[in-house]
C-alpha cells in the first residue's frame, strides 16, 4: 500500500513539473514572439523612412533628368527640404526624444509639401510612368508611417509592462515618443 502511494505522489509530482515547464515554454515562447515583433516593427520603421527618402532622392532626379518642364526653383528648394529631412533622420535612440521626433517629423512634412508643389506645377507629371510610381510609393511609406510606430509601441509596451511587473529581467525598450499604442 505505500508503495502504492509513493508511486501516486512521485507521479503526481512529475506532472506537476511538467504542467509548469510547459506553462514556463508558454511564457518564454511568448517572450520570444514579443521581442521579434519589438525587432520587426522597429526594422519596418527604419526601412521605410530609408524608402521614402531614396524614393524623394529618385524622383527628383527623374524629374530633372526625364521631364523637359518643371520649376527649377521649387525643384532646388524641394532638394534642400530633402536634404535638412535626411539630417534630422532619428536612429534607435533619438526616436524617443520628442524634439528629435518633432524635428525630423515638421522636415517631412515640409519636404512632402514642397513636392507637391513641385508635382502640381509639373505639367505632364502623371504621364512619366516612373516619376508617378516613385511619388506614390513616398505618399504609401508616409502614410504607413502611423500605423508602424504605433504598432512598434503596442508590442514595446507590453514588453515594458512585463519588466515593470517582474515577470521578466531586461532593459526597458525605447518607445517612438508621441505615438499613442494600439
Amino acid at each position: 500500500m505505500w508503495k502504492l502511494l509513493i508511486v501516486f505522489a512521485i507521479g503526481a509530482l512529475v506532472a506537476c513539473q511538467r504542467n509548469t515547464t510547459n506553462q514556463e515554454s508558454k511564457i518564454d515562447a511568448n517572450i520570444i514572439a514579443l521581442e521579434d515583433s519589438i525587432r520587426l516593427y522597429r526594422q519596418k520603421a527604419f526601412e521605410s523612412e530609408k524608402i521614402k527618402l531614396e524614393n524623394a532622392a529618385e524622383l527628383l532626379k527623374e524629374i530633372e533628368q526625364s521631364i523637359p518642364i518643371y520649376d527649377k526653383t521649387l525643384w532646388i528648394e524641394t532638394q534642400q527640404k530633402l536634404a535638412s529631412m535626411r539630417e534630422a533622420m532619428y536612429d534607435s535612440i533619438s526616436m524617443g526624444d520628442e524634439k528629435v521626433m518633432d524635428n525630423y517629423d515638421r522636415k517631412t512634412a515640409e519636404m512632402l509639401s514642397s513636392l507637391e508643389r513641385l508635382i502640381q506645377k509639373t505639367p505632364d507629371f502623371y504621364k512619366y510612368a516612373r516619376a508617378k510610381l516613385l511619388y506614390e510609393e513616398i505618399k504609401f511609406y508616409d502614410n504607413s508611417d502611423f500605423k508602424i510606430r504605433k504598432e512598434y509601441n503596442a508590442y514595446a509596451s507590453e514588453y515594458n509592462d512585463l519588466i515593470r511587473k517582474g515577470k521578466i529581467s531586461g532593459k526597458k525598450v525605447i518607445l517612438f515618443w508621441g505615438e499613442p499604442t494600439i
